[in-house]
């Protein structure tokens, strides 16, 4: 992955919503890539919740670090 500029959104208190799944779904539509970044005091094991939003956003993790998840949109076949 080369070092460019991902579209960051961060998931608050009210943790995975509708609004913030849409706009997940929308940056993916735009940029392909975004960055995901969630409370650090997420009590769901942190792969399970990355795996979460990209089920919910219809992507593909293809980088986790700590609180922070890069997701890929599918390809559409």
């Amino acid at each position: 992955m080369t070092q460019q500029q991902l579209y960051t959104i961060r998931i608050g208190k009210q943790g995975i919503t509708t609004t913030i799944i849409d706009e997940i779904k929308r940056q993916l539509k735009q940029h392909n890539r975004v960055k995901v970044k969630f409370l650090l005091t997420a009590t769901k094991d942190k792969k399970k919740i990355a795996q979460e939003i990209a089920d919910l956003a219809v992507a593909k993790v293809i980088q986790r670090i700590g609180f922070t998840v890069v997701l890929q949109k599918l390809s559409s076949q």
